[in-house]
This record gives C-alpha cells, sequence and structure tokens, in this order.
C-alpha cells in the first residue's frame, strides 16, 4: 500500500492502539492514513444516508459545518476578498448555504458537491444549481476557492491539482480540516469523535497538510492559527482560543495560493 506522496507504507505502522486502529501513519510525510477505504458504492450511500431530508432539517447530516459555522467562515472569506467581481467556489459546498451568504455580495459564486440528495436541497431551498464535477468549469476560472472539512474525505488527494488548474494565477484557497493533534484527539485517540467517521479518509496534522499542499502545486502556505471559532458561546469562545494559542485547536486552517506563472 502506498502513501499519496508515493512511499510504501509499512502496515505494522499503526497510528492508533484502540478504537480506529486502521489508521496508518506514513513516516515521509506524517500522513495518517485509513489502510481500507470504503467502496465508491459504500461512500455514496453513506452520503446519501447522511443527506437525507430528515437529517438536513434537523442540521444533522454529520457533513456540513453548520449555519453558525458557515456565518463565520463567510465573514472569514469575506474580509479576504477584495472586489465585487471575485469568482468563487465551495468546494463539497454541502447543502450550499455557505454559497447561500456569499451569492448575494460575490454573485459569481459556485458550489460543488459530490451528494446528490446535498445538490438537490441546495436547488430547492436556495435556488443555487450545484455541480457534481469540478470539470464542469474552465481552467484559471476562480479567484478563490473554499474546501472547508473536505480535503479528509477525498480519496485521492492528487484531486487537489485539478482544484489547483481552475484557480487564476496567483488566486488562493483556503483549507481546513480537523486537527488530529487537537486536543480531544490526543486525549482520545481512535476513539476520536473525527477518526471514527467512517468517511475520514486521511487526518492531518500541520506537517502533512503542508507538505501535501505543497506537493500539488500551492505556494505562500501559511496556517490561520487563530482560525474562526465555530460554535457561539463565550465559554466556547476562551476554549478555543485557548488550544488554538497552544497549538491544540480542533481545526487546521490554512491559507494557499496558485503561482503567478503556472509550470
Amino acid at each position: 500500500m502506498k502513501c499519496f506522496c508515493g512511499a510504501d507504507l509499512n502496515l505494522n505502522n499503526v497510528y492508533f492502539s484502540s478504537g480506529e486502529v486502521d489508521f496508518i501513519n506514513c513516516s515521509i510525510c506524517d500522513l495518517v492514513i485509513r489502510k481500507e477505504f470504503p467502496s465508491n458504492s459504500e461512500l455514496k450511500k453513506i452520503y446519501q444516508n447522511s443527506y437525507s431530508s430528515e437529517n438536513i432539517v434537523r442540521n444533522s447530516t454529520n457533513q456540513c459545518s453548520g449555519n453558525y459555522s458557515d456565518t463565520v467562515y463567510f465573514n472569514f472569506i469575506n474580509n479576504k476578498l477584495e472586489g465585487y467581481d471575485n469568482t468563487v467556489l465551495d468546494f463539497g459546498c454541502g447543502t450550499g448555504h455557505l454559497i447561500s451568504l456569499l451569492k448575494p455580495f460575490y454573485p459569481k459564486s459556485y458550489g460543488v458537491e459530490f451528494s446528490k440528495s446535498a445538490r438537490k436541497f441546495s436547488l430547492e431551498a436556495y435556488k443555487l444549481t450545484i455541480s457534481e464535477d469540478i470539470n464542469n468549469f474552465p481552467n484559471e476560472f476562480f479567484d478563490f476557492v473554499s474546501a472547508i472539512e473536505v480535503i479528509e474525505h477525498l480519496t485521492d488527494l492528487s484531486s487537489l491539482s485539478c482544484v489547483l488548474k481552475k484557480i487564476k494565477p496567483g488566486g488562493s484557497m483556503l483549507v481546513t480540516t480537523p486537527n488530529r493533534n487537537s486536543f480531544r484527539a490526543l486525549i482520545e485517540g481512535g476513539n476520536w469523535r473525527e477518526a471514527k467517521k467512517k468517511f475520514h479518509l486521511v487526518l492531518f496534522d500541520s506537517k502533512s497538510l503542508h507538505y501535501h499542499l505543497k506537493k500539488i502545486g500551492f505556494v505562500d502556505i501559511r496556517q490561520i492559527r487563530f482560525s474562526p471559532v465555530q460554535r457561539p458561546g463565550l465559554k466556547f469562545f476562551i476554549y478555543t482560543r485557548l488550544t488554538q494559542l497552544l497549538g491544540i485547536g480542533g481545526t487546521l486552517c490554512f491559507i494557499c495560493k496558485v503561482p503567478e506563472c503556472k509550470v
């Protein structure tokens, strides 16, 4: 079995000692990768069940970041963008709520989502037509792409090379993913809720995420240490900022750019 970096994985190098013990740690790039991926049909069923009408209405899809989180990410993205004419993509957009927030300010906002039921809900609830495949867009089309809690779902990290091609030279990408060195992950190990989600195929720390973003071809890769706080309340705000200060926050947040001159 090979890692996405090309190295042969030592199947005895099991990352967790209990709970989800099918994760292997790559000694080259430090990525933690699930030894056995669900099949495409299994993944399709997982996402279909997650995005059932009942789960969407209850905001319990176990996929979407949630309306509050979408709002804080909208504010974060809005502060990064300059100009009404930016062309924006939310890659892995779920039900399209973040796009519905972006659209009034950035009319050229689009989404890509694997789940058919999520795309259907987006059309019905927000009148947004979401694409199933990023290849439906031309190369060098987007100024900014967000991939919020998406990269850990990908069956092949090299697919982000296709995302890179769709971004204009000098354009930016926001990437977030659960932090496997977070406080909860360190305490809970293989019983960490993010590890127990079978559709989470890879687990990152800051080193491995930086490595793979660079390998894909992004430049000026910067970690946002104090990333958006995704839940309301003073107690959670204090907890989040404290764990972020200590480097054990729950979310890794990176901004990276496409080279001005693509090779």
